[in-house]
């Protein structure tokens, strides 16, 4: 069964989820060796957490948009801020709510491995399994 789940952040770009980590992806474009078009992905790195692999995606989608260019640090400087507030922006509220899922997803399968149940004095246990 596969437990990946799959968020497209552009159409460049996209992140897969599962229960180790998070993979930061890039897809491209290209031909084979005969000439033939050819579309594909290269992992770009591997996140323990969707913030880190974000600021990995701000990081890169930078050098895509300047790449080749020649410019004053000033105004390095001052795209640099405008595409990272941007991008922030658009971000963090779906990052927090994604976060928050993830985390519940995380509760409800540790919940139903440990088969939690309350006992007679009311306090949880696992079920009578004895747990070392």
């Amino acid at each position: 069964m596969d437990r990946v789940i799959r968020i497209t952040l552009d159409k460049e770009y996209c992140v897969d989820i599962d229960p180790l980590n998070y993979t930061l992806k890039q897809r491209y474009k290209g031909k084979t060796k005969d000439g033939s078009p050819r579309e594909g992905e290269r992992t770009v790195g591997y996140y323990g957490n969707l913030r880190q692999c974000i600021e990995k995606y701000m990081a890169e989608n930078q050098l895509d948009d300047l790449a080749g260019q020649e410019m004053p640090l000033v105004q390095y400087v001052r795209m640099i801020e405008n595409a990272n507030k941007k991008v922030m922006c658009a971000l963090e509220d779906s990052l927090q709510r994604i976060e928050r899922i993830l985390e519940r997803r995380k509760e409800e399968i540790w919940d139903s491995r440990n088969f939690t149940t309350t006992n007679r004095s009311g306090r949880y246990g696992t079920g009578g399994m004895r747990i070392s």
